[in-house]
Formats: structure tokens, C-alpha cells, sequence
């Protein structure tokens, strides 16, 4: 047996397994920050592949059959977002008086998110429990007011009890208003039909999510970049519906929904061109389950 062969054929399986569960959302991690801090494993195992290399092949069979999937079970044990205490932190954030319009920016790991309208003068309210400290920030771009939160995971400091971030947002329903989640493997319900959405940006990992669309937005962008994902969106018959999708292996029911295929990608209402209301939906996801239902 040629050791050499085989344990370079070993360290792509490995490889291929640990990019491929980044890809889906499985390891929530840089991929090029796991491999910087955990490069030394690969000297390890070359390591046992030359004192192993002169032993007779009947004896070690079955470690060859065990080692890549040990290193890749260690890697993605290693590589979950598992994290220590958990905070609560009440939320009351002012409304500036000069906004016309609201972002909502979210970076996170792992998370459970509920979006919902509300009639409070402030612009956002509500609840977050976080596995991390997070930096929030509230300012003004042009006319438009952003809340922003930023949370990262010290990942050298692991008690492998895995826990999520949870949001309860409740967002002010007067101003025109823009998503952006950029999460890892998350739960969301987006409750969108008292607010006016403009546009909502999801960039995550293996994802659940449901979308509640309203009709107070002449015109709504919803841009789902994901993993394995199962997604249910829900949005006014009334409003004309385009898609966009480059998806891999996924399940649909645009056809039943009277959401027509016009070219291989694309996919639209009758009543797209004539509707007051249109949503334009652009989805870019692993193997997926898409839903949509007009109601």
C-alpha cells in the first residue's frame, strides 16, 4: 500500500467534508480561521501515518477506516457554536427626528429571530439574549436610521453546551424599512405585514424561516442567500410576484402557487406587470424547501 497516497487521499475526504459543512451552515465558522488554529492536527496525522506506514496492512485496516472521520467529527465538534452564559438584554431605542427611513443590520452566530411591527414611537423595542456581548450601534446615514448589532463568539472559550442567540424585535411600523441578517444556522419568523418593507437581506446557514409579507410597500426586494434551508413566505394575492433562483437541489411549489416559469431561473405572476404592489424575490440556496403562499 502506498502510505503517501493514502494519507493525502485521507487529508482531501477531510477537507472536502469540512468545506462542504461550512458551505451548508453545519460548521458556523471561518473556515481559514478553523484551519489557522487548527493546522497542527494535520502534522499528527502524518505523523501516525509514518509510524503506522511500516506495520503489516491487516493490523491498521480498521484505523485507516476511522481516522478521517474521527478528525472530521472532532473539527465540526470543535467549530460549533457553543458558548457560555447567556444575557438578556431589554431594548429602547429612540426614533431621531430627522429619519425617513429604518435599517435593521444584524451580524450574529447561530440565532432565533422574530421581527414584528409595532405602534411605539421609539424605533425599536423588544428583547435580545445573546451567548456574547454585542456591539449595538444607532446612527444616520443620510435620512435613513440605522440599528445595528454585532455579535461575535469568543471561540476559545467553549463549555460545549451549545446555546443560540434570541431576538425579539419589535420595529416601529411608520418608517419605510430595510432588513440585513448575516447569521449562522437560524430560525426566523419575520412578521412584515405592518411595516413597510422595501427590502430584506438574509445571508445564513442551514436556515428555517417564514416570511410574512404585507401590502403597505409599493415595491418589496427579499434577497435569501442560505444552506439547506427550509423557507415558507407568505404574501398578498393581490401583489405580483417575480423570482429569481440559481438554488441547487430544492422543492417548490411556484406552479401550484400560479407562479409561472418564464426562462430557466425565472419565474412570475400573471399579474406582475399590472399589480400596484410587486415583490421580486432573488434566492441563492443549498439543497431547500421553498413555500409560497398568496393569501
Amino acid at each position: 500500500m502506498d502510505f503517501g497516497k493514502l494519507s493525502l487521499g485521507v487529508l482531501i475526504l477531510a477537507l472536502g467534508v469540512v468545506f462542504l459543512g461550512n458551505n451548508l451552515g453545519i460548521i458556523d465558522r471561518d473556515i481559514w480561521t478553523l484551519i489557522a488554529d487548527y493546522w497542527p492536527v494535520l502534522v499528527i496525522f502524518f505523523g501516525l501515518s509514518m509510524i503506522l506506514g511500516g506495520r503489516q496492512k491487516n493490523s491498521f485496516r480498521s484505523f485507516w477506516l476511522i481516522i478521517p472521520l474521527a478528525i472530521i467529527a472532532a473539527i465540526i465538534f470543535i467549530s460549533m457554536p457553543t458558548n457560555r452564559d447567556q444575557a438578556t438584554h431589554d431594548l429602547s431605542v429612540d426614533r431621531f427626528d430627522m429619519a425617513e427611513k429604518a435599517e435593521i443590520r444584524i451580524t450574529a452566530g447561530p440565532l432565533k429571530l422574530n421581527l414584528s411591527d409595532s405602534s411605539d414611537s421609539r424605533l425599536v423595542t423588544g428583547k435580545m439574549t445573546t451567548i456574547s456581548e454585542p456591539k449595538i450601534s444607532n446612527f444616520i446615514e443620510g435620512q435613513t436610521q440605522v440599528y445595528q448589532v454585532e455579535e461575535t463568539i469568543d471561540w476559545k472559550k467553549l463549555n460545549f453546551q451549545q446555546n443560540e442567540n434570541r431576538y425579539d424585535l419589535r420595529i416601529n411600523r411608520e418608517l419605510p424599512l430595510s432588513v440585513t441578517i448575516n447569521t449562522g444556522a437560524s430560525d426566523f419568523v419575520l412578521d412584515m405585514r405592518g411595516l413597510k418593507t422595501e427590502a430584506i437581506d438574509i445571508n445564513s446557514g442551514a436556515t428555517k424561516g417564514e416570511i410574512n409579507l404585507g401590502g403597505k410597500s409599493d415595491n418589496q426586494k427579499i434577497k435569501i442567500s442560505a444552506g439547506a434551508s427550509d423557507f415558507k413566505i407568505r404574501i398578498p394575492k393581490t401583489s405580483g410576484i417575480r423570482i429569481n433562483t440559481d438554488s441547487g437541489l430544492s422543492d417548490d411549489n411556484f406552479g401550484s402557487a400560479g407562479i409561472d416559469r418564464t426562462t430557466d431561473h425565472n419565474y412570475q405572476t400573471e399579474n406582475y406587470i399590472d399589480a400596484l404592489e410587486k415583490v421580486e424575490i432573488e434566492l441563492h440556496l443549498g439543497v431547500s424547501k421553498i413555500e409560497i403562499e398568496r393569501y
